[in-house]
C-alpha cells in the first residue's frame, strides 16, 4: 500500500513536470517547425509561426498548441483569478490551432509566386465559408492569448512570493513583470510590423515577424521555468492556504474523546436569567458590539508594493 507521503510526493512531481513540459513545448516549437518544414517539404523559414499551419508541419503546429492549451487548462493557478486566466488562455491556444491564419499570406512564401494563383488550385486550401470565418478569428485569438498570459505573468505571479525571503523576493518581483511586458510587447511589435511596415511579400522575404514571435516565446518559457524553480524553494502545495484546505478527519481511538458528563447531583444550578434591558438600550448595545465591516481586499498593485517593501522573514 502506498503511503500518504509517497502519494503526495508523486502528485507534486507530476505538478512540476507539467510546468516543465509546458515551457519546453513552447520553447521547442519554433525550432521543431523549421526542422520539419525544411526536412519534409524543403521550404525555407516561414514569415511567422502561424504560417506553418499551411505546410507539411501542420500536425506539429496543431498538436503543440493543443498540448499547451490543455496543459494550461489542467494546471491549477495559485488563486482563483490566475486559475480562470489560465483556463481562458488554454482555450485561446486551442482556438489559434482551430482557426488558422489566411492561407494567402502563407502559400506565397511556401510555394513561391503569386499567392492568389495557388489559392485557385492548391489542395492545401479548403475553399469553404468555415475556412474564411476561421481566417478572420486567428489573429483575435492570438492577440487575446498573449494578453491573457501576459496578465498572469504581470499581475498573478506574486501570489507565492510571501513564502520567499525578502532579498530573493525582490528579484522575482522585478523579473516576472519584466518577462510579462516582453511577452506582450512581442505581439504588439509583430502586429505593428505587419500592419504598418511590411506587406505579406516583404514579411516573406525578411522573416522579421517570425523572430519577433520567437522573442515572445522565450520570455514565456523563461517565466514558467523560473516560476517552477521558485516553487521548489518552498513547499507551495502545503503552504498556500487557499490551494489546499485542511482535510477534516475523524479522531483516532483514544484522541479527541468527548468529556464525561458529570452526574446530575454535581451539576451546578442554573443561574436566573438577567432582566431584559429596555429596547432602546438593547439596540445601542448591539450596535456597539457589532463587528466592523471587513476591509476591502487590496488590489494587485497594492499587494505587489507591500511585498516589495516587506522585510519580514518568509513565512
Amino acid at each position: 500500500m502506498i503511503g500518504k507521503a509517497n502519494a503526495h510526493d508523486d502528485f507534486v512531481q507530476t505538478y512540476f513536470a507539467l510546468r516543465v513540459a509546458l515551457g519546453s513545448v513552447a520553447l521547442a516549437l519554433p525550432l521543431a517547425l523549421f526542422a520539419v518544414g525544411a526536412t519534409l517539404q524543403g521550404i525555407r523559414l516561414q514569415p511567422s509561426i502561424s504560417a506553418y499551419y499551411h505546410s507539411d508541419a501542420r500536425d506539429l503546429f496543431v498538436g503543440a498548441l493543443f498540448a499547451i492549451g490543455l496543459g494550461l487548462i489542467a494546471y491549477k493557478g495559485f488563486s482563483r483569478r490566475e486559475d480562470w486566466a489560465l483556463n481562458i488562455g488554454g482555450v485561446l491556444a486551442c482556438c489559434i490551432a482551430f482557426f488558422p491564419m489566411p492561407p494567402a499570406d502563407a502559400l506565397g512564401c511556401i510555394l513561391g509566386g503569386d499567392p492568389q494563383t495557388y489559392l485557385e488550385a492548391s489542395a492545401l486550401y479548403d475553399r469553404t465559408s468555415a475556412q474564411a470565418l476561421a481566417a478572420k478569428l486567428h489573429f483575435p485569438a492570438a492577440i487575446s492569448f498573449y494578453v491573457v498570459l501576459g496578465f498572469v505573468m504581470i499581475f498573478c505571479s506574486h501570489h507565492t512570493l510571501h513564502l520567499v525571503p525578502p532579498k530573493e523576493r525582490r528579484w522575482y518581483l522585478a523579473a516576472y513583470p519584466a518577462l510579462g511586458v516582453a511577452f506582450v510587447g512581442s505581439m504588439v511589435a509583430a502586429f505593428v510590423l505587419l500592419k504598418f511596415f511590411y506587406s505579406p511579400a516583404e514579411a516573406c522575404r525578411d522573416r522579421w515577424v517570425f523572430w519577433v514571435e520567437v522573442a515572445g516565446i522565450v520570455p514565456f518559457a523563461a517565466y514558467w521555468f523560473i516560476k517552477t524553480i521558485e516553487c521548489t524553494l518552498h513547499d507551495t502545495d502545503r503552504r498556500i492556504p487557499h490551494r489546499r484546505q485542511p482535510q477534516q478527519t475523524l479522531p483516532k481511538k483514544g484522541e479527541g474523546a468527548p468529556a464525561p458528563v458529570p452526574p446530575a447531583s454535581r451539576v451546578p444550578p442554573v443561574p436566573p436569567l438577567p432582566k431584559a434591558a429596555p429596547p432602546r438600550a438593547r439596540a445601542e448595545g448591539e450596535r456597539a458590539q457589532a463587528p466592523s465591516a471587513p476591509a476591502a481586499p487590496a488590489s494587485a498593485w497594492e499587494d505587489y508594493k507591500s511585498l516589495w517593501r516587506d522585510d519580514t522573514p518568509a513565512q
